[in-house]
């Protein structure tokens, strides 16, 4: 399953219990650093006149200033992954709210709908290169009702040439920037995250340790890079510019690899710590029409008979289970009836 939440809301609760936790909250303008003779950096300076000193930086900034002082530089994948736009606009729920987020391909890139509570969060991501703005605008807004003017922002896809440099460590939307068809915003920040509690420094930040790190992120950015890329590279689609791009183009050396693995014997290859299951890069695969020429032979050794009463088993027992499942509207109202009458007797019982 997925949650479908407010960001915004999310991200405010989430920080109401790391100051909770102890975490001490500034909120201030970073506007130079002082570095140690070694290159480290040793001291902020903010606007207001405030420094702040300490061993290890944590960067999640975007514009990762502090990565950009220690000279590191971003390694742009827009040859890859045009898309550089993102229109947001929230609109009305229609007279039902599907228990899903519907994606659809455009004209220089995708589109989603995804239902909330009160609203419809959309958006369409795009290539400026192959659609205008206005276009774009146009594309999105369709028959539905939209409540509010369209917010834009601009990315360009890629990552930092390293992550850890010194004792600057950049997590999160400094680390790299990816565009959200796999949603994978917060599984790059827990994997920057845990990734550091494993290679956690002492003060004399070992360079095997942190090039471990490097290694390790860079492989989970990187595949994630080829996960989404698929979609575009495996889309049967060449009626526009944006799409008859993907058709010349040179695949990075490792989705060259998974995609030519499951043409010869339908197997997808996976590491263990890897974002996306086999399934995942099945459903890909096999939707764009992608058959293999052989099967694996260990297939052979298993009853295929059992296997089809099993798949017969699992195919009655989903019928049965949507067939008594609340819908998504009546589910909410009941939950929502719930949660209001708690609070009736919360507010009574103080």
């Amino acid at each position: 399953y997925s949650l479908h939440v407010d960001a915004a809301l999310a991200a405010r609760y989430l920080r109401t219990v790391a100051e909770r936790a102890g975490v001490i909250r500034l909120e201030r303008k970073l506007v130079d650093a002082t570095r140690r003779e070694d290159g480290t950096v040793e001291e902020l300076q903010f606007e207001d006149g405030g420094k702040l000193r300490a061993d290890l930086f944590v960067d999640v900034d975007a514009r990762a200033e502090l990565l950009t002082l220690l000279g590191v530089g971003f390694e742009s994948w827009q040859n890859f992954l045009p898309c550089d736009r993102i229109l947001t606009m929230p609109q009305a729920l229609g007279d039902t709210r599907p228990p899903y987020m519907a994606v659809k391909a455009g004209t220089a890139g995708w589109q989603w709908r995804m239902p909330l509570q009160q609203i419809a969060s959309a958006g369409i991501v795009y290539s400026s290169a192959h659609q205008s703005d206005d276009s774009a605008a146009q594309e999105i807004a369709g028959a539905a009702q939209h409540l509010a003017e369209p917010r834009l922002r601009s990315f360009t896809a890629g990552r930092r040439r390293t992550f850890w440099e010194k004792n600057v460590v950049a997590i999160g939307p400094a680390a790299g920037t990816l565009e959200p068809l796999a949603i994978t915003d917060l599984q790059l920040s827990n994997t920057g995250l845990f990734g550091l509690l494993d290679h956690f420094p002492d003060t004399q930040f070992d360079p095997a340790n942190i090039a471990g790190y490097n290694a390790a992120i860079g492989g989970e950015f990187e595949r994630i890079r080829d996960y989404i890329l698929l979609h575009y590279c495996a889309a049967r689609r060449d009626d526009t510019p944006f799409w008859q791009h993907f058709a010349g183009l040179t695949l990075p050396q490792e989705l060259a690899r998974r995609i030519e693995t499951y043409r010869a014997s339908g197997r997808v290859s996976i590491r263990g710590e890897e974002a996306f299951s086999d399934l995942d890069w099945f459903w890909i695969l096999d939707g764009a029409g992608i058959v293999p020429r052989d099967y694996d032979p260990l297939v052979d050794t298993i009853d295929f008979e059992q296997i089809k009463r099993l798949m017969l088993a699992i195919s009655q027992k989903v019928s049965a289970d949507v067939s008594s499942a609340p819908t998504h509207d009546s589910f909410f109202a009941a939950a929502n009836a719930r949660i209001g009458s708690a609070r009736k007797v919360a507010a009574a019982g103080s």
